[in-house]
C-alpha cells in the first residue's frame, strides 16, 4: 500500500511532490506494508532532489527506521 506521496518519492518526481506538500493534513510520516516513509523510498531509489525537497520540511525525520530496522541514509548505500 502506497500514498501518492509515496509514489511521487519513488518515481522522482519532485515537482509533483512540491504541489502535494502543499496541501494541508499531507502525512509525510504514513509508512508502507514494510515501515518505509516517502524519504526512505526516495533514498532507496537513489532520488537525491526529491530526498532534498522533503528533508527541507521540519516534520520529516531523517532517523525514522522502517520495519528492518533500516534508517533512509542505510538504505541509500
Amino acid at each position: 500500500m502506497s500514498t501518492p506521496l509515496g509514489q511521487v518519492a519513488l518515481r522522482n518526481q519532485p515537482a509533483i511532490l512540491s504541489l502535494l506538500l502543499q496541501h494541508e493534513g499531507v502525512d509525510v510520516k504514513f509508512r508502507n506494508n514494510y515501515g518505509e516513509t516517502p524519504l526512505a523510498l526516495a533514498a532507496q531509489e537513489g532520488n537525491e532532489t526529491v530526498v532534498k525537497v522533503l528533508l527541507d520540511r521540519a516534520d520529516v525525520h531523517s532517523d525514522s527506521r522502517n520495519n528492518a530496522l533500516a534508517t533512509p541514509l542505510a538504505l541509500a548505500v
